[in-house]
């Protein structure tokens, strides 16, 4: 995997290139993640890692190539920053990248077949899998990690599905990763003897 930075590097700059809106809904992604104590570095010890800003985009471009179980388009180039968001909150919040099923995806931008394609097989490992180079893109994250992602997703997207009240501050303006009684049912504070 620390060979493809060029090639994603192109991969990401191409479909920027073709779709409007892409920088912006990356930046709206950016910080949804970091409100949410998410990161790109690997999981450990319960952390939210191994899906930052580069695998919320590498995601974004494979769902505007497909991502369906047929490969029919998930998104679509012509999408506002808003919708493109939106889009790949409900594909987290539904689909399932780690039991169920998979995402497959060509980052080779000369692939004259680049067609993502959800396939109902899963690894019990998150996957988002690149075909050109053979590496999952979720390799960093835990399971546990992926189902946070998920349960974050699905209450954004219930978020976004509530037209009554704005939800803007609630899904991007407040950080969610500094207050523990936000993030859990239960928290526990334990003492432990020295000796």
């Amino acid at each position: 995997s620390s060979t493809t930075y060029e090639l994603y590097l192109k991969y990401l700059y191409k479909t920027k290139k073709s779709t409007e809106s892409f920088k912006e809904a990356s930046i709206l992604g950016r910080l949804w993640l970091q409100q949410r104590g998410f990161s790109s570095n690997i999981s450990q010890s319960g952390s939210l890692g191994g899906f930052g800003t580069f695998e919320f985009t590498t995601l974004m471009a494979a769902l505007l190539n497909g991502g369906g179980v047929n490969g029919n388009k998930i998104l679509l180039h012509g999408f506002s920053s808003y919708q493109l968001f939106r889009g790949v909150i409900k594909f987290l919040a539904t689909m399932d990248l780690c039991d169920s099923g998979h995402l497959q995806f060509h980052s080779d931008i000369n692939y004259a077949d680049a067609v993502s394609k959800y396939v109902e097989e899963g690894f019990q490992t998150p996957t988002l899998f690149d075909k050109t180079t053979k590496v999952n893109i979720l390799t960093k994250m835990t399971v546990a990690s992926y189902k946070a992602l998920k349960e974050y997703a699905k209450m954004t997207l219930k978020m976004l599905n509530n037209v009554l009240q704005d939800q803007f501050a609630n899904i991007f303006l407040i950080n969610i990763s500094k207050y523990d009684n936000v993030k859990y049912d239960l928290c526990y504070n334990l003492e432990l003897p020295l000796g």
